[in-house]
């Protein structure tokens, strides 16, 4: 049974005391203005940010109807280009491309990273993505795949270098916010400014990568989104490509258009996401 004395309570997020019956408490996650025991009063904010999204479990993958192989050497080849990149690439700044075998039947691989994504973390996503790659495209001479924070993909065909964006994949399997026009436009802007970054084409090939933040609604809800090319690509490429992130981004009833809380845009050169959370500082 409650005692109706007076009880002291806790707010974590301001650190002060207040002091009140205990009949009288109503739900301080509501309550706009309290007067704490120092005879101050604060105000505290009605909504910092949207309700938490679930968590993501991206396990894409799409297998380029340009042939199958027959050859236990390029399947073997195959085995050992993925191998290399996934070996390499933790020493790599999470981007490593590798070739096995000779020119009749040769491998390409390559796997990247978010540059913001610890190396292990990386490391172990591409473990992770070789055997997807491996059990849904079995016997294709192209695949590519993405796993939550990287991409694997391989070829028969020269790899470094090319702009070669096969297919599109746009994953926006989160609700819908309650601001749906106030959400695209700043979907819309935040890519326009993350295209307009000299970082996401620059001359550093290490560096083709811009990310950002906006706020939207009347809660001044914040968004977080980066924009990154693998940077093998020439600056005309990141260029090009981004220019069509732009285009997909404006016209594309399936992502920005439908007031999605957050969505990725996937190719086998470029990737762009945008979420409510600050992802980049804390990968998921």
């Amino acid at each position: 049974m409650y005692s109706r004395k007076c009880q002291w309570m806790m707010i974590p997020s301001a650190g002060y005391q207040v002091s009140m019956k205990t009949h009288q408490v109503i739900n301080l996650l509501t309550l706009s203005k309290i007067r704490l025991s120092s005879k101050k009063e604060y105000m505290l904010p009605s909504a910092f940010k949207p309700p938490p999204l679930p968590p993501e479990d991206i396990n894409v993958y799409r297998c380029r109807n340009t042939g199958n192989y027959t050859s236990t050497n390029y399947k073997n080849n195959l085995i050992s280009a993925l191998t290399a990149v996934a070996k390499n690439i933790r020493a790599h700044d999470g981007f490593y491309i590798s070739s096995a075998g000779t020119i009749i039947e040769q491998v390409n691989a390559v796997a990247l990273c978010p540059i913001y994504l610890n190396s292990l973390l990386c490391e172990v996503c591409v473990n992770k993505s070789i055997p997807l790659l491996q059990t849904n495209c079995p016997n294709q001479k192209e695949g590519v795949t993405w796993v939550a924070n990287c991409m694997v993909r391989y070829s028969d065909r020269k790899i470094r270098g090319v702009l070669d964006d096969w297919v599109w994949v746009q994953l926006p399997q989160y609700p819908v916010s309650s601001y749906v026009v106030e959400l695209d436009q700043a979907v819309y802007d935040l890519a326009t400014r993350l295209h307009a970054k000299t970082q996401a084409a620059g001359a550093n090939s290490l560096k083709k990568f811009a990310s950002g933040n906006i706020t939207y609604g009347p809660q001044k809800y914040e968004l977080f989104a980066v924009m990154q090319c693998t940077p093998d690509l020439s600056k005309e490429q990141t260029s090009s490509v981004i220019n069509v992130y732009s285009v997909q981004c404006l016209r594309s009833s399936v992502v920005v258009r439908s007031g999605r809380l957050a969505a990725r845009m996937l190719s086998p050169n470029c990737c762009f996401r945008y979420h409510p959370e600050e992802f980049a500082k804390n990968p998921f």
